[in-house]
């Protein structure tokens, strides 16, 4: 019963000493927002970065971007015609695109074949011959090499170096499936299959031209408006570098007022809220009581958004226990409050509520590891602020739910 008034005459010793330098305080929150506005900051440029991303989109549908192949120069092809020199002859050419997108065939000489499908380019043959020198002709065409646009892949892709892309292919999505040569609904299977992307990809690319090499487009595969403006853009090019982004651990840095400072990683795709992230990291310091935090979140567009945090507050449920983001800074700095409480804590030592005596050695014993770990014995033998017993609630918090 005897500790009561030292706890509230040092109590108010703490308040008045924060008091008294409150202003050097204040300076250091001056670039932070409060959680609540942190929360609709990041909902703004969430719903501004959705915007770009309509805004950005091509008009044309995606499945005229994912087209069959068209021919083009220097494409090899083989054209079988039957009917030629008799009803079930057939002859086999061999003949190359020219740099004007023709091929050379007998009797009719040159015959446009670039920008069309293989098909297209069967009934362009046959109406160079019919009727004007057979009245029937079949016409089978193959392509036996393709002029390929090569790229350069890195990151994270299951094979990296130089892929061949034909020409219906020159966009990021078959750079990341390895040039498999395929289009439309196949292509999933392509990605999953080999020479696509690893299980580390995070769905992002960046494209670097060799023509513009200050420049650098990124695209999101994952993301349904930024893949069709992928789709849409320029075709690339001989020398061009698709970089395959990896996956980014989810990693929060934790320091300050807690056991265990230093990055915490958790399980990608899953989301962890503040307390639990304070939870990994050994809770908060017992010696002191920390009552706000920093966090600190960059954007993907270079913002940064700064949040002044109130432990208690998020404690109680009277604000929100935010879902940390991937690269969060959570800092639990000391205020004039927890030195002062500190400084109490490592040179003062009191028994019974009536017994003040200086001890040199507090220090040495508030650091022990093992003499943390045992709370009763602390709480027993030092806790004249309770301290020790706040302290011990929020670093025993069991993990919480994430918020919705």
């Amino acid at each position: 019963m005897w500790q009561r008034p030292y706890k509230t005459a040092c109590g108010a010793l703490v308040c008045l000493c924060a008091a008294g330098v409150g202003g050097a305080v204040g300076c250091i929150d001056r670039n932070y927002v409060s959680l609540d506005e942190f929360v609709q900051k990041q909902q703004a440029w969430e719903a501004a970065e959705q915007a770009r991303r309509k805004d950005s989109k091509p008009n044309v549908p995606v499945g005229q971007l994912i087209s069959p192949y068209r021919l083009g120069p220097n494409d090899l092809l083989d054209v079988t015609l039957t009917g030629l020199d008799g009803p079930l002859a057939s002859n086999l050419y061999r003949a190359r695109i020219n740099k004007h997108g023709q091929v050379d065939l007998p009797m009719v000489g040159l015959v446009k074949v670039s920008d069309l499908e293989v098909s297209e380019a069967e009934s362009a043959i046959k109406s160079a011959y019919v009727p004007q020198f057979v009245r029937e002709l079949s016409v089978n065409l193959s392509v036996v090499a393709y002029e390929p646009t090569s790229v350069v892949v890195k990151g994270a892709a299951q094979s990296v170096g130089i892929v061949p892309l034909r020409r219906n292919e020159r966009n990021p999505l078959f750079a990341v499936a390895g040039g498999s040569g395929v289009s439309g609904s196949d292509f999933i299977s392509a990605v999953a299959g080999v020479g696509g992307v690893t299980r580390a990809t995070s769905g992002r690319v960046s494209i670097s031209r060799l023509g513009n090499p200050d420049e650098t487009a990124t695209y999101d595969l994952t993301d349904p408006y930024e893949l069709a403006s992928a789709l849409g853009a320029e075709p690339l090019q001989n020398g061009d570098i698709v970089r395959i982004e990896p996956i980014r651990p989810y990693q929060v840095f934790v320091g300050g007022l807690v056991n265990r400072p230093g990055p915490q990683t958790f399980t990608s795709g899953v989301p962890y809220t503040l307390l639990q992230v304070l939870t990994a990291a050994g809770g908060l310091r017992i010696d002191v009581l920390p009552r706000e935090a920093w966090l600190i979140r960059r954007l993907d567009d270079g913002v940064e958004l700064r949040a002044k945090i109130n432990l208690d507050r998020v404690k109680s449920g009277d604000e929100e226990n935010i879902v940390m983001a991937a690269g969060d800074v959570l800092w639990v700095p000391h205020t004039i409050e927890t030195r002062i409480e500190e400084f109490i804590n490592r040179n003062l030592y009191i028994r019974g509520g009536f017994s003040l005596n200086y001890n040199m050695s507090g220090l040495d014993f508030l650091n022990s590891a093992a003499e943390q770990q045992s709370l009763n014995t602390l709480e027993d033998s030092f806790d004249p602020f309770g301290f020790l017993t706040r302290g011990s609630a929020l670093q025993s918090l069991s993990s919480a739910p994430p918020a919705n």
